[in-house]
């Protein structure tokens, strides 16, 4: 009598394992047991979802990134507002324009003898107490935006976490989410905070009080720039990590019926190669 073991674990096309005992009787004798390995093999449908959540995680990686150099961008140019300048006093051959970000701008002005360029700090401005940011607004959309970026970056490091762990069951991505709502939060309270500065003081002036007495105006002349626009997208790009969440739960585009019937048409190839001596 001996054993003959058929291990169908070297085909990916079988799920079970056979064991067939033959004996050398008279008459052949077939004793088959199957072996069932699902707790080893895990189904295609779980092995989909590890997969894409596993891509929705590296995907939300990028989208992270992109929305952390729209906020960059916007942080270092100064276009957070842009406006022109005129003056009543002074018969100007080029009209006058400012623009400026959180920390610095620049004024161009014509007094009669010609264009001038000013570059200014903000942070000089409040320090001084001529500066058209009130200084909570502005200490406020600062905060906020660095909270913001802050929280941006630990869901980063949340999804290279979840995307680097070896996953046995669906993983819901808690931290995740939580950062990403935080960091909307905080970036939202910032341009809320800018536009409410904005359209409080900024829209009646945004010059010097000595450039006033000379006869410059900005009222009714400012408007924000792209940077701000920028800014307000990358709150929006945010919302991308939930939307990649989701499709990682919900299998990657493949429905649930579609994967079974997928899993039953593998199954029947399976019993239908094995054959019994």
């Amino acid at each position: 009598m001996f054993l003959q073991i058929l291990d169908s674990t070297t085909s990916p096309l079988l799920l079970d394992t056979m064991i067939v005992v033959i004996i050398p009787f008279p008459c052949d004798l077939l004793i088959h047991t199957p072996l069932q390995l699902s707790p080893l093999i895990p189904p295609l449908r779980t092995t989909m979802n590890f997969l894409c959540q596993r891509l929705s995680f590296y995907a939300s990686i990028i989208v992270y990134g992109i929305s952390i150099s729209l906020i960059a961008g916007a942080l270092i140019s100064q276009q957070w507002i842009q406006g022109k300048v005129v003056n009543s006093k002074v018969i100007a051959m080029v009209e006058g324009k400012m623009h400026a970000g959180l920390f610095s701008g620049v004024r161009v002005l014509d007094w009669g003898l010609g264009v001038r360029t000013i570059p200014f700090s903000v942070l000089s401005e409040l320090e001084e107490g001529t500066s058209f940011f009130g200084r909570g607004y502005w200490f406020g959309t600062v905060s906020f935006t660095a909270f913001g970026m802050l929280f941006i970056l630990l869901a980063m490091i949340f999804c290279l976490i979840y995307g680097m762990k070896k996953q046995k069951e669906y993983i819901t991505p808690y931290g995740i989410m939580g950062c990403t709502a935080l960091a909307m939060l905080f970036l939202t309270g910032a341009a809320l905070l800018f536009y409410i500065n904005f359209s409080q003081y900024m829209i009646d002036t945004v010059l010097l009080d000595s450039q006033i007495d000379a006869g410059f105006s900005t009222k009714d002349k400012i408007w924000v720039g792209y940077s701000f626009q920028l800014f307000i997208a990358s709150i929006i790009v945010l919302l991308l990590p939930f939307i990649l969440l989701y499709l990682g739960r919900v299998n990657c585009f493949v429905s649930d019926r579609v994967m079974e019937k997928t899993e039953k048409k593998m199954k029947n190839r399976a019993d239908s190669s094995v054959f019994h001596y």
